[in-house]
């Protein structure tokens, strides 16, 4: 998991306004965006059930600040 920076690295008049955030989108998170990600250590929340039809994380981030998250195709759960 990334969170991604509050200002498009691209413009750079945005940076001059600190309640300005940027509406990331899957499409313009580009290489230059991820290098300047910061990681997100995520914590995986306890289930009540041995089988669970989702997962729940933690993590600490700023609000208003946007997520990437990334999940491998190997993720399985107990019973399928």
């Amino acid at each position: 998991a990334w969170l991604l920076p509050q200002h498009d690295p691209s413009d750079a008049e945005a940076a001059n306004d600190a309640e300005d955030f940027y509406q990331w989108t899957v499409d313009s998170v580009g290489k230059n965006v991820l290098a300047q990600a910061t990681a997100l250590p995520l914590a995986l929340n306890e289930a009540e059930e041995a089988y669970q039809p989702q997962f729940s994380f933690r993590f600490d981030a700023p609000a208003h600040r946007f997520v990437l998250l990334e999940i491998d195709n190997q993720l399985v759960s107990a019973g399928g």
